[in-house]
């Protein structure tokens, strides 16, 4: 697994304890991320799933960003990315693809 940023090593070994380890080729920092860190994690299939972590972060908080995030997307409403796996130390979800904003709809 090749890694674009030094500090994933929360992301990887979350990653191994969900057992999704297996099969990744790279682990990218995202832009942004005022209080958790955004990774971009690509598997040799091509399948990417984003991940949040936050190392030393209170034990509920990733469960209540996912249950909002949850709440949000049944709405059918707001595009959100589906919660595929949650930790104390990581947010494991599905890879939303850019949006196109200089395009209106």
């Amino acid at each position: 697994m090749t890694s674009d940023m030094p500090g994933d090593s929360v992301l990887r070994g979350e990653l191994r304890a969900l057992d999704r380890a297996d099969g990744i080729t790279s682990v990218r920092r995202l832009e942004g991320g005022a209080i958790a860190e955004p990774w971009l994690v690509t598997y040799a299939d091509g399948t990417q799933v984003a991940g949040k972590t936050l190392a030393g972060a209170p034990a509920e908080v990733f469960q209540a960003k996912a249950e909002g995030l949850d709440a949000l997307r049944v709405t059918g409403r707001l595009q959100t990315p589906r919660v595929l796996a949650v930790t104390t130390r990581l947010l494991l979800l599905e890879a939303l693809q850019p949006r196109d904003d200089s395009v209106k709809s």
